[in-house]
């Protein structure tokens, strides 16, 4: 007789829904449906005028911000870890992730930010602050040098940032938004720099190797000043 051994099945992948208060942690057990924090066998979903605060480096699945207002905010130097982030909702929706400081690693480099529904995305950067990831595709990336050290994020080689509308801004007395562009491909469609305190200076550093593309570029406010620094770059 020939026994037949039972292979073993793909094991499903279940959805935690933070289901805490608007501003509760992330690393907090009884905000979860399913009574855990997140792991990388949960895909994680939060709900409409919801805001998620991560004080502790986490991880997830796939996480989805789902409807106006769903909100992750990054709130120290941590890493947050995922295999994916989708934003999605009804048509006009505003659904942010905000990032004071630290690092967003998708799936180790190869995950992507997505954009579905008709919803406005927005990547908030606020700090110094690390994406790796394949690709973003955004309505707004914000870079805003205020109420914290001055916002820095640089777009490395293999990485892909598609946004609707770029900002460069400094609205504080806390200093200026650098962007590096090293290496990768970024399609910033309309680029504003503006300052709305003090005259500051924002720079836009065009690194060996990289693409840039843009539909137009513009500083707003007087006072403001607007820095590229051209190093080996197709644009």
């Amino acid at each position: 007789m020939i026994s037949c051994l039972a292979l073993p099945t793909a094991q499903a992948q279940t959805t935690n829904t933070f289901t805490g208060a608007s501003g509760g942690l992330w690393s907090a057990a009884t905000n979860w449906s399913l009574g855990t924090v997140p792991t990388t066998n949960q895909n994680v979903l939060i709900n409409s005028n919801t805001t998620v605060n991560v004080q502790a480096s986490s991880s997830a699945g796939a996480i989805t911000l789902s409807g106006n207002n769903a909100r992750i905010n990054v709130q120290t130097d941590v890493a947050l870890t995922a295999s994916g982030i989708t934003y999605t909702g009804a048509s006009g929706n505003n659904v942010p992730i905000y990032m004071d400081a630290g690092t967003l690693n998708l799936d180790g480099g190869a995950g992507s930010i997505t954009t579905s529904g008709g919803v406005h995305s927005h990547l908030h950067v606020n700090g110094n602050v690390t994406l790796n990831l394949a690709s973003a595709n955004l309505t707004y990336l914000w870079l805003k040098s205020g109420g914290g050290a001055p916002a820095q994020l640089s777009i490395t080689n293999g990485q892909t940032m598609t946004a609707v509308i770029t900002h460069l801004a400094s609205l504080t007395a806390s200093g200026q938004s650098t962007l590096n562009l090293n290496g990768g491909t970024f399609n910033a469609g309309t680029m504003v720099f503006n300052v709305t305190a003090g005259a500051y200076t924002n720079t836009f550093n065009l690194n060996g190797g990289g693409l840039l593309t843009a539909d137009n570029i513009r500083r707003d406010y007087d006072g403001s000043s607007v820095t590229f620094n051209w190093n080996a770059l197709v644009s």
